[in-house]
């Protein structure tokens, strides 16, 4: 499975789970626990506006590819 993010394999996290992670509000499907960490987890806090930070622009590039 490839993360729908940032194209790269799917392994399992630090916890040995390998099915990856919600995506989601990024895109629609499974991402990896990197993706997850440092994209995914702070767009879901600034949706809730506890002030992270997101740089989208960076979202937009590494999905578009």
């Amino acid at each position: 499975m490839k993360c729908v993010i940032c194209n790269e394999k799917i392994t399992a996290d630090p916890f040995g789970w390998d099915g990856g992670c919600n995506a989601e509000p990024v895109k629609e499907g499974q991402c990896c626990h990197p993706c997850d960490i440092n994209i995914v987890l702070p767009a879901r806090l600034a949706q809730y506006g506890k002030g992270v930070s997101v740089k989208w622009e960076y979202l937009t590039k590494k999905g578009a590819e």
